[in-house]
This record gives C-alpha cells, sequence and structure tokens, in this order.
C-alpha cells in the first residue's frame, strides 16, 4: 500500500468535487457534507474508463414518510449520475442506486493537517 498526498483539503469546497491523477490513477475526489470519497473515474457498468466522476451531482427520488405513495426529493448533492451509461451511484458508499451490486472503485481516503491523502494498493509485479 502507498499513501500519496494530493491536494489541500480546502480545494475542494463541500458539495463539489475535483479530478486528480494519482500514479497513472485517474481518481475523482467529493466532498459530500464534510466528508471525503475517493472513487476512480471508471464506469462499472462497462469496466471501461470514462467520465463517471464527472457527472451530474444531484438527488433522487424516495419514499415520503407519510405513505408509500408519496414521493419526495432526497440526498440532494449526494448522488452521481455517471453521463457516459446513464447510472447512478451513492457517494456515500459508492454503490448503484438501480443496478446493485454494481459499485464505484472506492479509495481510502483521508485529511491529515489539512492535506487530502489516498492510499492505493501496490502494482502487482
Amino acid at each position: 500500500m502507498a499513501e500519496y498526498e494530493v491536494m489541500d483539503a480546502l480545494e475542494i469546497p463541500e458539495g463539489s468535487r475535483q479530478i486528480v491523477t494519482v500514479s497513472g490513477i485517474v481518481i475523482g475526489i467529493f466532498n459530500i457534507n464534510g466528508k471525503f470519497y475517493a472513487y476512480q473515474n471508471v464506469c462499472p457498468h462497462k469496466g471501461e474508463w470514462c467520465s463517471a466522476c464527472e457527472g451530474t451531482l444531484t438527488g433522487h427520488l424516495a419514499q415520503g414518510p407519510e405513505t408509500n405513495r408519496d414521493l419526495i426529493w432526497d440526498r440532494e448533492g449526494e448522488i452521481l449520475y455517471c453521463p457516459s451509461h446513464a447510472t447512478d451511484f451513492d457517494i456515500l458508499t459508492g454503490e448503484s442506486i438501480a443496478r446493485k451490486p454494481m459499485r464505484l472503485q472506492s479509495y481510502p481516503i483521508k485529511v491529515e493537517d489539512g492535506k487530502i491523502k489516498i492510499t492505493l494498493s501496490e502494482p502487482d509485479n
């Protein structure tokens, strides 16, 4: 495992993202409600590189609290819509909303001394 310092945490305001390249891997870093998430910029729908992490950050329709028939707009800014394959992902888990168990490839991420650090596995030799 190798840890990489990629940027200052202040460079990604809450509710936004940055796309970075770390050791040849394109990664989207998201700041959702003050917590950071890191995902490879590949949509698992086709298993090919695409701009999945550059898709729209949105919400989704969910059942309302009163009855099962009421729908409400929920989780604004926590759902990523892949523009290449029309697949939506929960940024908090990386899991596809509609195509379970499909999920984005995630990476361990942390903030230390105001710096964002991502851990990648060492490549196989």
